[in-house]
């Protein structure tokens, strides 16, 4: 993917926002990517609050119906206090991504942001 004008930013989870619970899965809108190739994304997430066990996973789904929606690439788990870009290609239809504090309960703040990258044809 190039950086030659194709890029449209997209905000997956807003700064600064908040999950709380063990288990409990926080997903974005379902976003037809049709248009786009790709994307590029960033995720940030400050302290775990609870159990020093938890972590707070993402997992980037697609799907070609939104009714079953299939793992694309790896899941993602930010360090406390920094950012983790990842790169994806797509190759249906619609894209979402899906939050998760595991291992453990408790509450953290986070944020997931980019771009989407339009195809060229």
């Amino acid at each position: 993917m190039t950086l030659d004008g194709r890029l449209v930013p997209v905000v997956l989870y807003p700064r600064f926002t908040t999950f709380v619970g063990e288990g409990v899965q926080f997903r974005t809108f379902a976003v037809d990517v049709a248009p786009y190739e790709g994307a590029r994304l960033a995720f940030w997430r400050g302290p775990i609050v609870g159990d020093p066990s938890a972590v707070l996973k993402f997992f980037l789904e697609e799907s070609q119906t939104r009714d079953d929606w299939a793992q694309l690439g790896s899941t993602i788990e930010p360090s406390e206090a920094s950012e983790t870009g990842v790169e994806v290609t797509f190759t249906r239809k619609w894209f979402r991504v899906t939050a998760e504090i595991a291992l453990g309960s408790g509450s953290v703040t986070c944020w997931g942001q980019g771009v989407l990258v339009k195809r060229e044809t």
